[in-house]
């Protein structure tokens, strides 16, 4: 493609379309077909070929494929004269060509949009366009390109009223063009930097210096011949030396030769109005200068014209690429707002599941742990019952607080050995046995302090006083604690006080007795708590009996 174009093209050309099977392949093949078209330099005004590109690759394909898809489009609604379309494709494939790293492509279309531009007289566009073009054809060296974009700039800076940056630009031009070679591009852009000086009225040194220029340029590039199109740029030199006659033939040549008045070269008139002035031929001064009133009325009425219609193609291309802008920047906050809305779904939705989990976890936990419980309180029922029954037969206390503990603990007793029952009933069913045993330590629950205060009482007045004992000389032991004691006085075992309890959690109950231990002072490990009651309960008895 790139360097048998033609060739690409006859090959494209002889497909035929109808055997392509698929999207794909036939958006590619329009897309190397308009390329091939444009490296051939045919120009296509008819987007029909491209059109077929642009339905598959609008929203398919690599960002590069897509770019150049869209460039092609612009280059063919510019052949048809539809800057505004051309326009909107060029952005479009901008902002696919921007995520490449194809130096050319993207060159190629900051270029053509300064064309664009330039049509529309936005010369300020024109400028910037061109400027973004250059540093990617200076990255891949293509001095080709480099020279039309340096070139076209130089004449919009000169448009925009910049003559001395157009001139410095066109000067880089020239440069480029003398390494290339390029004998046309040399003539034209040393015409160009003329016609900047001569138009901000440089003094006559400027202009002789400028002419030697010129002059040693023909004798390079022209065989020393000065070219046609040049014979008003110096004949206006010869008429500012005073050379009349020399201005006279060239302008005069130059009209015969170019008879038919177009704004490129009306100003050959003035020229020619000036010369025969400056020779006393008032007559034909005043004939060219009506001619060139009447073409320049002419002109500038179809030069508005087409003012005015290309201002307001640059108006809907402006109003375009603001909204367009606009569109980018609200799917940008549009793509941010979804992102943050999605995070917080994902964030709530995470806290859910980890309080699920947590909740699963405890339930889990606190399943194990009654199973646990009853799997020792089926160990130890039997024990519990036998203690239960020795302590109401040897308790010879009859007053209300006995009775009331006997009542408690013959409830828990009875409660314990349903609940017994409940867990080889529910063992198929953990939920219900979890929700069955949690109503159960809730009704428990809420009788531990009438249990406690019956407890208390009796170990009181059965064990010689022996919770007034503790109360007085361990006042930092709690009502809780000192229950306990009043259990171990009574005769139950550590289990059985547990099961009663309902103690769920084994390391609770250890809990309790490590602080009942350390409040009494027993720091010896090998003496435990029960030894420490028995041993007291025997000291206060014979207190008792002493007394």
């Amino acid at each position: 493609m790139s360097e048998h174009p033609d060739s690409a093209w006859h090959i494209l050309e002889s497909i035929d379309r109808q055997a392509l099977d698929s999207r794909r392949i036939r958006a590619r093949h329009a897309l190397l077909s308009s390329q091939a078209l444009d490296k051939n330099y045919i120009d296509v005004n008819n987007d029909s070929l491209i059109c077929i590109a642009i339905d598959y690759y609008a929203n398919h394909g690599s960002y590069e494929d897509r770019a150049k898809t869209y460039y092609y489009h612009a280059i063919v609604q510019g052949n048809a004269s539809n800057t505004e379309a051309a326009i909107k494709a060029l952005v479009m494939a901008e902002e696919y060509a921007k995520k490449t790293k194809n130096s050319l492509l993207n060159g190629l279309i900051f270029s053509y949009l300064g064309d664009q531009y330039y049509s529309q007289y936005s010369f300020d566009g024109a400028i910037a366009a061109y400027s973004s073009a250059i540093p990617f054809f200076e990255t891949i060296k293509n001095k080709t390109y480099l020279l039309y974009v340096l070139w076209r700039k130089g004449v919009s800076l000169n448009l925009a009223d910049n003559p001395q940056q157009a001139i410095e630009c066109l000067s880089e031009a020239q440069t480029i063009a003398v390494d290339l070679g390029d004998r046309p591009a040399i003539l034209d852009i040393i015409a160009s930097i003329g016609g900047i000086k001569i138009d901000r009225n440089d003094d006559i040194t400027s202009l002789q210096t400028y002419k030697q220029d010129i002059f040693d340029i023909y004798n390079r590039y022209a065989d020393g011949e000065i070219p046609v199109e040049h014979y008003p740029l110096i004949g206006y030199i010869y008429w500012q030396e005073g050379q009349i006659d020399s201005a006279r033939i060239l302008c005069n040549r130059y009209y015969s030769l170019q008879p038919h008045i177009t704004s490129l070269n009306v100003g050959v008139l003035s020229i020619l109005s000036q010369v025969e002035e400056s020779d006393g031929n008032y007559k034909k001064a005043l004939f060219y200068e009506r001619l060139y009133s009447n073409y320049s009325d002419s002109l500038n009425m179809e030069w508005r014209n087409n003012l005015v219609q290309n201002l307001e193609r640059k108006y809907r291309t402006e109003y375009f690429q603001k909204s367009y802008a606009a569109l980018k920047k609200t799917s940008r906050y549009a793509m941010v707002s979804l992102i943050l809305v999605i995070a917080i779904i994902i964030i709530l939705a995470a806290v859910v599941i980890a309080s699920y989990k947590r909740a699963i976890y405890r339930k889990n936990q606190e399943l194990s742990e009654y199973e646990h419980y009853i799997r020792e309180s089926k160990t130890h029922y039997a024990e519990l019952t036998h203690e239960y029954n020795e302590i109401k037969r040897n308790l010879t206390i009859p007053n209300e607080h006995s009775q009331t503990l006997f009542v408690i603990l013959e409830n828990r007793i009875k409660s314990l050995q349903k609940l017994l029952e409940l867990a080889s009933i529910c063992e198929t069913n953990p939920d219900n046995f979890y929700r069955q045993f949690k109503e159960h330590l809730k009704v428990a629950s809420g009788k531990n302090q009438e249990l406690a205060n019956d407890v208390i009482a009796i170990a009181n007045l059965s064990c010689h006083g022996i919770i007034d004992y503790l109360q007085k000389s361990y006042p930092a032991l709690s009502q809780r604690e000192l229950c306990y004691c009043g259990f171990i006085c009574l005769g139950f075992s550590p289990e059985s006080i547990r099961i009663l309890y309902n103690h769920t959690n084994t390391y609770s109950i250890y809990t309790l007795r490590s602080k009942i231990r350390s409040k009494l002072g027993i720091t010896n490990d090998s003496s435990n708590l029960e030894k420490y009651i028995v041993e007291l309960k025997k000291y206060l008895g014979k207190t008792t009996d002493l007394v």
